[in-house]
């Protein structure tokens, strides 16, 4: 499907993407930070995972500030892409908030950038700059930017548009895959919630676009991506039982998919932005009746089941927000690891987003819907989200978050204790001296000086991986039930006892997994190039 190509200058699409991130991104600006439901645990994981790189951890685990100094295996189970970026802005730019905010910018951009991609072949220029504003300002972002502080998720729609571009490459015979493996990679790397929720649109897509006899090639493709990331979701496979997330006898520390249906009074916990959703739910609906309107009265309108199928996603995302679809979810046990049915609205947004540029390219009435569509998506997202933002000024200055931050209690280890904790003191022994010789986010290093035999109580949660040397002998190291902490037998004299966060099996797998994709995914890049060879 190609239009007639409405020629732009080279650098219109370029400015007016700047142009689109600066509007939607500047209230983050103005007054101070902008405090989202979960901006302080991202600005606390932003320098964990900074200080860890400067550390030498390429690819870090564990962060020792995390839960008042307690440590936390965040990024075994968490997804490190935004934090890769915003270390390197970091390094430049030392304030905390500030280089978090740059990395936003960066990322809303690059999300644009993709999606202009993807809809300027299929569009026209014109067109598909009317629907890239539109995946800028569909109420739900400023939901995610400034009201839940969803940096990571609104990170994920980078990936959204780049993955159906790369699945028309490979339609077109344009390419051998390696475009749809990398932006799969990336979007495991970024967020698995957008990757869960994307999975079943976008092998529709494929389905509809890619020829039969090129399917396995992007099965391949799939494959190969999969497991490129693998370190960023086997770990969480295979070791989450041992957090709260993996703990269902703890329902205290769960969310219930069920408890955050859209239109459903009983569980209404927080009035206000339940009804932003709300308003940005209908907003998606009206859109989605005038896109089934157009395809209904506009005749001759070129592949026909193409627009269908955005269609289809914008109306089968919505009715999952509502309490009629709970069979559904109760049937597609996956799906509940979403954990909030209004999520969907991501895919409402990039539905939403190709649904309006299409009318926008009409000569028709259907124009000027694409228009009210938009002003009622700035209008809605200006008076509610950005108007109701909470501003606390003197965040913008920090160099470093407060340590007394916690992490989401999902990555937590399930052995703390139920109450919570208090901030970390120091290692101690009964009966010792003990001294901190060194901590970084791998390795702790303690001299004791023992008159008895003893145990060293470490503040840091036990998390399997901690293994003990004590003068460089293996050691033992027990988990203390009272407080979920580390405890390290020791006999009387003066010791150096090393306390290390070590591969487990899975986290071993996972990495030789992504060695193994890599070189499956070099080989098919050299016999693609080389064909004779």
């Amino acid at each position: 499907m190609q239009p007639k190509y409405d020629r732009l200058p080279m650098w219109a699409p370029a400015t007016a993407i700047v142009l689109f991130t600066a509007a939607a991104c500047a209230p983050l600006v103005f007054g101070g930070a902008v405090v989202g439901h979960d901006l302080y645990v991202h600005l606390s994981r932003v320098e964990g995972f900074n200080r860890a790189l400067h550390e030498g951890c390429w690819y870090p685990r564990w962060l020792p500030d995390v839960n008042a100094g307690h440590g936390g295996p965040t990024f075994l189970f968490y997804f490190p892409a935004f934090y890769y970026v915003t270390a390197i802005v970091h390094a430049l730019r030392p304030h905390v908030y500030q280089a978090t905010l740059i990395a936003v910018t960066l990322w809303w951009a690059g999300g644009l950038s993709a999606m202009y991609a993807f809809l300027v072949r299929h569009l026209g220029a014109r067109a598909a700059l009317v629907g890239t504003f539109a995946y800028a300002v569909l109420p739900y972002r400023a939901i995610q930017l400034y009201q839940r502080s969803a940096l990571t998720e609104m990170a994920g729609l980078v990936w959204i548009p780049l993955l159906f571009h790369s699945v028309d490459a490979l339609a077109l015979g344009a390419g051998s895959g390696m475009g749809f493996t990398l932006a799969l990679a990336g979007l495991l790397y970024t967020h698995h919630g957008i990757a869960l929720m994307v999975f079943a649109p976008i092998i529709g897509y494929a389905a509809l676009e890619i020829p039969a006899g090129r399917r396995q090639r992007g099965a391949a493709a799939a494959l190969v991506g999969i497991g490129l990331a693998a370190p960023s979701w086997l770990p969480e496979v295979l070791e989450r039982k041992y957090t709260l997330m993996g703990a269902p006898d703890l329902k205290l520390f769960r969310f219930e998919y069920w408890m955050s249906f859209l239109f459903d009074s009983r569980f209404n916990l927080l009035p206000d932005f339940n009804a932003m959703l709300e308003h940005a739910a209908l907003l998606y609906a009206v859109g989605a009746v005038l896109a089934l309107a157009w395809l209904a009265t506009t005749r001759g309108l070129p592949q026909r089941a193409w627009w269908g199928f955005f269609v289809v996603v914008a109306v089968a995302s919505l009715w999952l927000q509502h309490p009629s679809s709970n069979f559904v979810w109760q049937a597609i046990p996956p799906l509940q690891l979403l954990d909030l049915p209004w999520r969907l609205q991501t895919l409402n947004t990039f539905a939403g987003a190709v649904l309006i540029g299409g009318m926008a390219a009409k000569q028709s009435i259907w124009r000027l819907a694409a228009g009210a569509l938009l002003l009622a998506s700035v209008g809605l997202s200006l008076t509610e989200s950005i108007a109701h933002r909470r501003i606390e000024p003197e965040i913008a200055s920090w160099r470093h978050p407060p340590r007394a931050f916690g992490d989401h209690v999902y990555y937590q280890p399930r052995w703390i204790p139920v109450q919570g904790f208090t901030d970390a003191g120091d290692a101690v022994a009964d009966g010792a001296e003990v001294q901190l010789v060194s901590l970084n986010c791998s390795r702790q290093l303690y001299r004791v000086r023992a008159r008895q035999d003893t145990d060293l109580h470490v503040p840091t949660f036990y998390f399997p991986g901690w293994t003990a040397t004590i003068d460089a002998a293996p050691a033992t190291l027990a988990l203390r039930p009272s407080d979920g902490e580390i405890s390290v037998p020791v006999t009387t004299g003066e010791h150096l006892v090393t306390l290390e966060f070590r591969n487990t099996w899975p986290r071993t797998l996972a990495a030789l997994t992504m060695i193994v994709a890599g070189a499956v995914l070099a080989w098919l890049r050299h016999s693609r190039s080389h064909p004779g060879a």
